[in-house]
């Protein structure tokens, strides 16, 4: 992402990579590189810059990435305008990405030990849970 008009293409795509089919949000590999591409992006703008402090002050350590997340999103669906919620993104979405980054997640459906897969699973490898062992290039489970 090079341009702040690349992201609401980009927001779009990671709302549709985010799966919230049990009403909990989850990362798959997808989605988790989105945020790192719009986290990454949003670190080099000046508001970010000028504000990181307060950003990274905002979420307490260890604040689920569902929280962030839906905090997030409520902050978009209220922006009074365009701007408001651009800002709200480049303010945000770097603490999603850590928040992410500390959290161990399956890379094919996004599970996690507090969001299991539906039915249960169990981790094979260390971001692998056991439902989508062997089905990496068919996408995740239902």
């Amino acid at each position: 992402m090079k341009k702040i008009s690349e992201l609401p293409d980009l927001m779009v795509e990671l709302l549709e990579a985010v799966d919230d089919a049990n009403g909990v949000p989850k990362f798959p590999k997808r989605a988790t590189e989105i945020v790192k591409e719009i986290s990454a992006w949003a670190q080099t703008t000046n508001f970010y810059t000028d504000f990181a402090k307060d950003f990274r002050d905002f979420w307490a350590e260890g604040t689920p990435p569902e929280e962030i997340w839906m905090f997030m999103l409520q902050k978009i669906i209220h922006a009074p305008t365009v701007a408001h919620r651009d800002l709200s993104v480049i303010g945000h979405m770097p603490a999603l990405e850590k928040a992410l980054a500390a959290q161990r997640r399956c890379r094919v459906c996004g599970c996690t030990e507090r969001n299991a897969c539906p039915g249960g699973c169990h981790w094979v490898e260390w971001d692998l849970c056991s439902e989508c062992a062997g089905k990496e290039g068919g996408g995740a489970h239902g």
